[in-house]
């Protein structure tokens, strides 16, 4: 992430006519930060800073073209880190497959422990 305190007018300028919505939060001190890697990483770092320090607030997000208020990036800050949602994702993938393996194991298995039930039956 990269943070950079900005001037109003040159934000304003910058924005041009794309983000009106945003113009109404350009008043004071106003601080940008651009994320490049892990937004959610990001996020939390942001977030984690405005809890130690009372005068640093985050107004108003944009991503992809959307406003995000406050509360929606808590969200976001919320979810796990990348590795660990293509984890779940991949986990996900082969569930259906661990199942069906433990499906047909089992026919072989119930086969032996049948057997071998037999077996001792018979030795008795």
């Amino acid at each position: 992430a990269e943070f950079r305190i900005a001037k109003n007018r040159l934000v304003k300028i910058a924005l041009n006519d794309s983000y009106q919505p945003l113009r109404e939060y350009l008043v004071g001190p106003v601080g940008v930060t651009y994320f490049y890697g892990d937004l959610a990483q990001g996020i939390k770092q942001v977030l984690d800073f405005q809890k130690e320090h009372d005068k640093f607030v985050v107004k108003i997000a944009v991503m992809s073209g959307s406003a995000i208020s406050p509360q929606e990036l808590q969200e976001i800050a919320n979810l796990p880190n990348r590795e660990v949602l293509i984890g779940q994702i991949v986990g996900m993938i082969v569930a259906p497959h661990r199942q069906l393996l433990t499906v047909i194991n089992g026919v072989p298995r119930a086969l032996v422990l049948l057997l071998a039930a037999l077996r001792d039956h018979k030795k008795e």
